[in-house]
């Protein structure tokens, strides 16, 4: 069963949080973003999703149960590898998403169900992969939304054997996380 955190904020700006599988949400790439959004006022939600059983099923409804507990006048949805299995429900209810290495290339069903999704993403989108990730894609992202690619990252946004650069690249992924938030909380968020 996916389980919630959640970090009270204002009520009208949330960020939900859906990590990946192996990646929680509280390892750098989502730590950092959150933080950030908490010291600006948002509420959170961070999700957990069970050790086994249908990803797609789990991560859908437990990023669905997030939206209605909790509902927002803005939401973003910041979701890291498995978690972009969300785009379906992102793309259904029309909600900003900020894709932590989207599964977009790829053999596999987790795979399929993504690429199904991007096209339907409405509103303003936010896509960050990799060039070293076999899991990223830069072409297979629309034109219309938003894209920071990391040279040689792979996926965990890391850069083999240079710890000053992952760590450069965290901070870009940061400042690009918040200064979209900022603008979808504007109504300025642009592709």
């Amino acid at each position: 069963m996916t389980t919630m955190r959640h970090w009270d904020g204002d009520p009208h700006r949330r960020l939900v949080i859906a990590p990946g599988v192996g990646y929680n949400p509280d390892a750098p790439l989502i730590w950092y973003p959150r933080l950030a959004a908490l010291n600006a006022g948002w509420s959170v939600t961070d999700l957990f999703w069970p050790p086994e059983g249908d990803a797609i099923g789990y991560v859908t409804d437990g990023v669905a149960a997030a939206l209605d507990e909790k509902p927002a006048t803005t939401t973003v949805l910041l979701a890291k590898s498995l978690g972009t299995l969300a785009m379906s429900t992102a793309a259904e209810r029309g909600v900003s998403g900020v894709w932590l290495t989207p599964l977009v290339a790829g053999d596999g069903p987790l795979q399929e169900h993504v690429r199904a999704h991007v096209p339907g993403l409405l509103g303003p989108q936010l896509h960050i992969g990799g060039t070293g990730d076999p899991t990223w894609d830069r072409a297979r992202i629309p034109g219309r939304h938003a894209v920071l690619e990391i040279p040689g990252a792979d996926h965990s946004l890391h850069l083999p054997a240079d710890v000053f650069g992952t760590m450069d690249a965290a901070r870009a992924v940061t400042e690009r996380v918040v200064s979209f938030m900022d603008t979808v909380a504007h109504g300025t968020a642009t592709a």
